[in-house]
C-alpha cells in the first residue's frame, strides 16, 4: 500500500485584510485596521451601496465626533498596546443589513479602503473567504 502526503498548510490570512460577520458582531482583523489609523476615530456610521435590491457591500465610515446615526466601536489591543482588531457589536445592525434571521453562519469577507473616501472601509459581500 502506498502513502500520499495530505497537504495541510497553515491557512492563516497573515497580511490579508478581512472582516468577520457573525450574528451580533462585525469584526475587523489587524490588517483591516491598518488600512486607516483606526485609533484616531471613536465612532462609525454604516453606509451601504445605493442599489437597495442587492446588498453587495457595506461601508464602515469612521468618524471622530458622535452624531445621531453613529455608534461607538471597540478596538482590541494586545498586551503591548498594539491594535489587534476592532469589533462592532450590534444585533440591530445585523438585522438591518441581513434581516431578522441575520446570517446563517460566521463568514469572512475581503475588505478594502474606499477609493473616494479614505475614512471608509468597504466590506465586499461578494468576496467571501
Amino acid at each position: 500500500m502506498g502513502w500520499k502526503v495530505v497537504d495541510i498548510r497553515n491557512r492563516r490570512r497573515r497580511g490579508e485584510a478581512f472582516a468577520t460577520i457573525a450574528n451580533n458582531r462585525v469584526s475587523l482583523n489587524t490588517d483591516a485596521c491598518k488600512l486607516i489609523d483606526i485609533e484616531e476615530y471613536r465612532y462609525i456610521q454604516i453606509v451601504k451601496n445605493d442599489d437597495s435590491k442587492n446588498l453587495k457591500s457595506i461601508g464602515l465610515k469612521f468618524i471622530k465626533e458622535s452624531n445621531e446615526t453613529s455608534f461607538s466601536f471597540l478596538i482590541r489591543k494586545s498586551k503591548n498596546d498594539h491594535v489587534n482588531g476592532a469589533d462592532i457589536n450590534s444585533r440591530p445592525l445585523i438585522v438591518e443589513l441581513f434581516g431578522q434571521r441575520g446570517i446563517p453562519r460566521t463568514s469572512k469577507y475581503s475588505v478594502s479602503l474606499d477609493k473616494n473616501d479614505k475614512s471608509i472601509i468597504v466590506i465586499d459581500l461578494n468576496k467571501e473567504m
